[in-house]
């Protein structure tokens, strides 16, 4: 969660040799987003991005915060029970439940990521539109701030 106006991302990465990508010799990811003003049309990767923005958005509505939210998944071969979209509503219910880690800065979050994931930060950036955002966008306000 990122302290902005909402916004949601969902990525998921699916290694060689699980449910959703069996036989392929390379990791499939797929993902979706939403803006401010919401979604149009049903998302790309299906239920498990409205199973993730549940948890969110009941997390937020509960603590009256709004955020920015990107959540990055990997599926490995040894996960093989495709519990799907239950999982990972109950997976980022788990999440918010606990005690936020808080970090001091993006260059911060992305090493962090870098090290706990399998995939690299370079591979999540290539495909997700929140990490470039963040790293390209200037906000108006970082004007107002640094005056």
């Amino acid at each position: 969660m990122i302290p902005d106006a909402w916004g949601y991302e969902f990525i998921e990465a699916w290694y060689p040799g699980t449910t959703w990508n069996p036989n392929r010799g390379y990791i499939a990811i797929g993902g979706d987003w939403e803006p401010y003003q919401g979604r149009t049309t049903y998302a790309s990767i299906g239920g498990c991005y409205y199973a993730a923005r549940l948890a969110i958005s009941e997390f937020l509505s509960r603590t009256g915060k709004q955020a920015k939210v990107l959540i990055l998944r990997e599926s490995y071969p040894d996960h093989i029970l495709p519990l799907g979209v239950w999982h990972v509503r109950e997976g980022v219910r788990l999440a918010v439940r606990n005690k936020p880690m808080r970090f001091d800065s993006l260059r911060d979050v992305l090493s962090y990521i870098n090290e706990q994931m399998k995939l690299s930060i370079n591979t999540w950036f290539e495909v997700s539109r929140t990490l470039k955002d963040l790293l390209m966008q200037t906000k108006l306000t970082h004007f107002l701030v640094h005056r």
